[in-house]
């Protein structure tokens, strides 16, 4: 009998401690799965802030050229274009212009694009390739290029429709206040028939 009771206590006891300890069980794995969504929260912060590093990790490659374009006035902000020492001018306008930021106003074409790198001035004509122009390569950073944008009143050509009549409107007064002999001296290199010499008569 004695043991008999012995194995009912037992037995009491197994059922009284078995619900506690599954309810333990629970709330272990609630909190492992607090714990993974918490995790999988941070995961997905750090996964999109890194969009805004201001310059992805530079990786030296013998074969490319690593291009960092840089804006006037605009501090952070910059383009970086791996492109192949093959490529011209105009091909990496157009890589950029693929990649024009959002924060600056839109460019209508390359050709308003002036390319700018240090020592080796502007990088022209479109055609020529970035290795012709001679552009530096970094082993532990991308070459820097400095962009310009020509105002959209200016011609391509370099001068605009303004600039051009104010010009002409400088050279009719001079040429009016100056007389013709100074005409014909820019026009055909010689002062031979020019003369404004005094007019005086000599008695």
């Amino acid at each position: 009998p004695e043991a008999v009771s012995a194995d009912l206590s037992a037995v009491g006891e197994d059922e009284k401690t078995a619900p506690l300890g599954e309810s333990d069980n629970d709330d272990d794995d609630d909190n492992a799965a607090s714990n993974d969504e918490g995790k999988t929260k941070k995961a997905v912060k750090k996964k999109s802030s890194s969009r805004y590093e201001p310059n992805p990790p530079f990786v030296d490659d013998p074969s490319k050229v690593t291009l960092r374009f840089i804006f006037p006035n605009k501090d952070g902000l910059a383009v970086t274009v791996d492109c192949q020492p093959t490529d011209t001018v105009g091909e990496v306008k157009g890589m950029l212009l693929s990649m024009w930021p959002d924060e600056l106003a839109p460019c209508s074409g390359g050709n308003r694009l002036r390319l700018i790198c240090m020592g080796k001035g502007i990088l022209m004509p479109d055609t020529k390739s970035i290795q012709d122009c001679s552009v530096p390569v970094f082993k532990t950073h991308s070459t820097p290029i400095n962009v310009a944008v020509t105002p959209d009143h200016i011609v391509p050509g370099g001068t605009s429709a303004t600039t051009k009549v104010a010009k002409g409107s400088r050279a009719g007064g001079v040429g009016r206040a100056s007389g013709g002999g100074s005409a014909a001296r820019r026009a055909g290199g010689t002062t031979a028939t020019a003369s404004t010499g005094c007019g005086c008569v000599i008695q």
